[in-house]
């Protein structure tokens, strides 16, 4: 499967043909890539930074390259972006307990495709995306600085996108990131009761559904899956750091279950495991 071009196509206040200017086209540039590697964190493993060192898999799916730039009148730039199942296809080959619910973007959806798809919820607001993430919004907010009284808005390109080829960010996008940063609450330490439901085994990150029914999923930091995976359909006690999204919610737990092994035994299995 070969690498896939993305046309991304700036808006000025002036015509300027093919004569890009440096320094606008560099401050965007520069910009680019930390929330396009964070997309597909989030589509992969539910966050924008793995846990600990980043596995080598994480640093080829989102390796996104320019390689040129066209002028039909409007000046656009041109980028390179491996398909996830091409640059990483153990993702999709490892090991699965309950397939049915883990949910990876499709092979050929690429980070910059992602990174669109973050765009389009984070215009609308729409809090219950999984991409309108405090990590997503960290790393979007910065491209307030690369438009100005020449750059005004960038149109990136998706063949995902069938029915609005593009995904806008303009100051106008960031105006309501920025506002939904501001009210997210900060990460703190909590401990929850629920029951293991689902593993993933390379990335490697877990979901526990709640007392409430709902399902809190985040990334394994310490510890093995298959530890875990003993604990599947048991209600025990969870303990880590909630990461909280604009609506108050949890959005996932990062770390959680980081206590659950080794000479802390926050987890343990119990026949009525107490909620606080």
């Amino acid at each position: 499967m070969p690498p896939v071009v993305h046309r991304v196509t700036l808006q000025t206040s002036e015509p300027i043909g093919s004569r890009l200017p440096p320094r606008e086209t560099g401050s965007f540039l520069a910009r680019l890539a930390d929330p396009v590697r964070a997309a597909i964190g989030i589509a992969v493993c539910g966050t924008t930074r793995p846990p600990g060192r980043t596995p080598e898999r994480f640093r080829r799916a989102p390796d996104i390259r320019f390689i040129g730039h066209q002028n039909g009148g409007i000046p656009s730039l041109l980028f390179e972006a491996p398909p996830p199942g091409e640059a990483a296809p153990e993702i999709y080959e490892q090991e699965m307990l309950w397939p049915e619910v883990l949910e990876y973007p499709p092979r050929d959806e690429t980070a910059i495709d992602l990174f669109g798809e973050a765009l389009i919820a984070l215009e609308a607001e729409d809090t219950e995306s999984r991409f309108v993430d405090p990590g997503m919004l960290k790393k979007v907010l910065p491209f307030k600085r690369a438009f100005g009284r020449l750059l005004q808005a960038a149109e990136i390109g998706s063949h995902r996108l069938p029915n609005r080829q593009f995904a806008r960010l303009t100051p106008a996008t960031l105006a309501p990131a920025d506002n939904m940063y501001k009210r997210t609450p900060p990460p703190r330490s909590i401990r929850l009761a629920g029951v293991p439901d689902m593993v993933r085994v390379s990335t490697p990150s877990f979901g526990v559904k709640l007392e409430t029914g709902q399902e809190l999923r985040g990334p394994l930091t310490e510890g093995s899956i298959g530890k875990l995976a003993y604990w599947l359909g048991r209600p025990l006690l969870v303990g880590g750091r909630a990461v909280y999204g604009p609506s108050g919610g949890i959005l996932r737990g990062g770390g959680m279950v980081s206590a659950g092994f080794g000479k802390r035994h926050f987890l343990y299995e119990s026949a009525e495991a107490p909620a606080g």
